[in-house]
């Protein structure tokens, strides 16, 4: 697993990911990358977009019905908030 971050500016930043993992006709692999920007004190935006891809072997496959080539998935999230004293939305 390999995570980088960077710092954009005082409460921000822009990161990615990297994991991998091998064995005997096995392996899966994501990637990737997600951030978290305060534009003012009372606004703010965070997000990640991560993908996989999944080879299992056969003896798994069968044993536990699961695919028998290679599969692939991803997942994202977006959030939006503006907070003040009296109030926030999302």
């Amino acid at each position: 697993m390999l995570r980088y971050k960077r710092d954009v500016s005082k409460s921000s930043y822009v990161g990615a990911l990297l994991s991998d993992r091998e064995g005997d006709g096995y392996y899966n692999r994501g990637i990737g990358i997600d951030g978290d920007f305060k534009f003012t004190q009372k606004d703010r935006l965070m997000f990640g977009l991560m993908g996989s891809s999944t080879q299992y072997p056969e003896a798994i496959s069968t044993d536990y019905n699961q695919p028998t080539t290679e599969f692939k998935g991803g997942a994202y999230h977006l959030f939006y908030a503006h907070e003040t004293r009296n109030y926030e939305i999302y």
